[in-house]
């Protein structure tokens, strides 16, 4: 329903400019909200696991734009929907939003956890020590006391293992709890009912594993 929604703006847009999409501006307030209904059609996608859709969403968004003056939000989603694909191209990209005036909180972030999941933990560090009162105002206390662990893995092993251990520790109830959710949904009778309950435990067991 969602993506119905967002894709009868889009298509809204496209009947409003004649099919002249190419000439998007995103400094213009009726191109803007195009290009923000296409950002959230990829973040839906993304986030559905529907992520062949949600790199064809922004792949068509960046034509359009010649790749030419794209907006920080489509260049940092264009970077989290490939990063995969190519992680070094994606951290200079996240490195270059990270640069300016301002850009997605999710940034700062991501562009850790990056150097992380690449054995980089050196610029991992370096990165959080240079924004370390900005990573408090926009990074989620349970994410930056991950990334804090994570750092320290490398140099102090001993202290991040205790930390690693207490955060994990918030999360096996919950985990524990959905999966009880799930096995229930399993042992009910109606086979669309169970359906649609297994389809729903499911879905917030694995949202919780993100």
């Amino acid at each position: 329903e969602a993506l119905e929604m967002v894709d009868s703006i889009i298509q809204y847009h496209i009947r409003t400019k004649k099919n002249e999409l190419r000439d998007i501006n995103v400094h213009d307030h009726g191109d803007s909200f195009a290009v923000e209904a296409f950002n959230l059609k990829a973040a839906i996608c993304y986030g559905m696991k529907m992520h062949d859709s949600a790199k064809d969403v922004l792949r068509e968004i960046c034509e359009l734009q010649n790749n030419e003056n794209l907006d920080n939000i489509t260049i940092h989603n264009d970077v989290v929907v490939n990063i995969e694909d190519d992680p070094a191209l994606g951290i200079e990209r996240l490195k270059f939003l990270l640069a300016q005036d301002s850009f997605p909180p999710e940034v700062l972030g991501n562009l850790i956890t990056q150097y992380l999941s690449h054995g980089k933990d050196d610029l991992a560090s370096e990165t959080l020590e240079a924004n370390k009162q900005l990573a408090r105002e926009i990074i989620s206390p349970e994410l930056l006391s991950y990334l804090e662990a994570a750092i320290l893995t490398s140099t102090y092993p001993d202290e991040a293992i205790p930390l690693l251990e207490k955060i994990a520790s918030k999360h096996v109830p919950k985990l524990k709890e959905q999966m009880n959710k799930i096995t229930d949904a399993v042992t009910v009778s109606s086979q669309e009912k169970e359906s649609s309950m297994i389809l729903s435990a499911t879905k917030e067991y694995d949202a919780l594993l993100d």
